[in-house]
């Protein structure tokens, strides 16, 4: 049973600190987008590629985060 708990408080632990990743990651991501945006360099397609790898990132990260949610 304590093994048992200790597992479950880890993964508790682990939902927490991806949660704070997340909200981290969302911050500069949302930043970059209005930065881009204000300068008008989401035309060229190395800012765009870039743009889209960020919110690749963060939607599995969303994904993990709800994930291990709804898990527990």
């Amino acid at each position: 049973m304590k093994k048992y708990t200790h597992k479950l408080w880890k993964l508790q632990f682990d939902a927490g600190l991806y949660r704070h990743r997340l909200a981290r990651h969302l911050k500069k991501a949302l930043l970059l987008e209005s930065v881009l945006k204000h300068q008008n360099l989401l035309t060229k397609s190395s800012s765009f590629h870039k743009l889209e790898k960020i919110r690749h990132e963060t939607f599995c990260r969303i994904l993990t985060v709800y994930y291990l949610e709804n898990w527990l």
